[in-house]
C-alpha cells in the first residue's frame, strides 16, 4: 500500500524521517525556543520569537515573528505563545514548510 506524502498539511514521510533521525541521535530533538512578551496596553499584549537553539544549532538567521492578542488564557504559557505564533506564520504563508536541518 502506497503511503501518503502529505496528511492534513504535515510531509508524512519527512517526519517519519525525522523521528528515526531523532530516536538514533536523540541530542537534536533537543529544542528551546527565545521568546518574549510585551504589554502594550490593558489586555492586549504583544510577543515575539526569532531565535531557538534546535537540531544541536542555535538558529539565528530569522527574522522576528511577532503576534499581538488580547488576552492571555489561566493556562496558556510561553509553549503556547510560539504555537500561536507558527500558526500565524502557517496563516500567512500557507506553503511554508520549515526548513529540513537535520544532519546525521
Amino acid at each position: 500500500m502506497k503511503r501518503e506524502r502529505f496528511v492534513n498539511g504535515i510531509d508524512v514521510i519527512r517526519l517519519h524521517d525525522t523521528i528515526d533521525q531523532i530516536r538514533d541521535y536523540p541530542e537534536i530533538g533537543k529544542f528551546e525556543f527565545r521568546a518574549t512578551n510585551q504589554w502594550v496596553d490593558g489586555t492586549h499584549c504583544r510577543g515575539t520569537v526569532q531565535h531557538f537553539y534546535g537540531a544541536i544549532h542555535e538558529d539565528t538567521d530569522r527574522p522576528p515573528q511577532t503576534v499581538s492578542y488580547t488576552h492571555l488564557r489561566a493556562h496558556e504559557t510561553v509553549l503556547d505563545l510560539v504555537c500561536r505564533l507558527l500558526l500565524e506564520k502557517k496563516k500567512k504563508n500557507p506553503e511554508y514548510h520549515p526548513p529540513n536541518k537535520l544532519h546525521h
